[in-house]
């Protein structure tokens, strides 16, 4: 009685993990989830790269896709690292002092710059004039992220950092991304107020704003940065600061905090007095900014 009682039992463990694959099946092929797979997809579609670099994005396996990275057991995709290549015109740095800081490159509006040229009806670049490489048909280059990113609900880790997306602000979506660990925007053009929605990262730890230049990407408050109370890693270089008084305040509420990169802006270097008594600064960081005032 008892060793039959013991196979009807062990009968129905194998139905019940049958069943569990049968539902995770559904919603997926190959171990890749499919609405997530979908996403990506869509995402592709935003990141139309004259260098085909998310050409391995086919197919129904995700785990083989450049760039992403998927929990094996779960098959959710938990990373999505699409720096812009090394090899990229507008990941080159020398286009800051060529290029980016052409006279009339300061407004929002990409389309009215010297030497951009516009879809008239999708309103993306199409064209760009004395560059580098003298005239240089882009097509539809300059990437944008589509909300489908929503869509990758695990996501620990988003590396963005070189591509150019002309000067729009932070989605303000990236606040919903509430398992992201790590979040890279460095050198991406990003303009704008940074949106308060990032402070909702409670699981943030590394966060990455840096930018070429100052005076686009800029931060009036520090108010929302309270909420990323996991984050060990701040850089902000060139993200425009002046107006947000309360920073240091803030910093010092963030109990894990432990590297932070703050780029004096050049309006400071008219300082004549500075007083840190008391403070307790030291090291490196402490003598590149009186560096940067005296």
């Amino acid at each position: 009685m008892a060793k039959s009682s013991g196979i009807v039992l062990f009968l129905l463990v194998l139905l019940f993990i049958g069943g569990l694959q049968l539902c995770f099946c559904k919603n997926s092929t190959f171990g890749c989830i499919k609405r997530e797979r979908e996403a990506l997809l869509q995402l592709k579609q935003s990141f139309n790269y004259p260098s085909n670099r998310l050409v391995s994005w086919t197919g129904n396996d995700c785990f083989l896709w450049n760039g992403v990275s998927c929990n094996q057991i779960t098959g959710r995709v938990v990373k999505l690292d699409l720096r812009a290549p090394a090899d990229s015109p507008i990941n080159e740095y020398e286009w800051g002092e060529n290029f980016f800081l052409i006279g009339s490159w300061t407004r929002y509006d990409c389309c009215l710059w010297n030497g951009v040229s516009c879809n008239q009806i999708t309103g993306r670049v199409v064209k760009l004039a004395d560059s580098p490489s003298n005239e240089y048909e882009w097509g539809e280059y300059f990437p944008y992220i589509d909300s489908c990113l929503v869509e990758l609900k695990r996501l620990e880790y988003l590396d963005l950092s070189g591509n150019y997306f002309c000067q729009s602000p932070i989605p303000e979506f990236f606040g919903s991304l509430k398992y992201l660990k790590y979040l890279n925007l460095s050198r991406t053009g990003f303009g704008g107020r940074i949106p308060a929605q990032l402070g909702n990262l409670t699981s943030l730890q590394i966060l990455d704003l840096s930018q070429y230049y100052s005076g686009v990407l800029f931060a009036d408050n520090f108010q929302w940065v309270r909420g990323l109370s996991s984050l060990k890693h701040l850089e902000m270089s060139f993200v425009s600061l002046n107006k947000a008084l309360d920073v240091m305040q803030v910093l010092n509420t963030l109990p894990a905090l432990l590297e932070l990169i703050l780029l004096i802006p050049p309006s400071l270097q008219r300082i004549q007095i500075l007083d840190l008594e008391f403070n307790m600064l030291s090291g490196p960081i402490l003598k590149d900014a009186i560096n940067n005032i005296a």
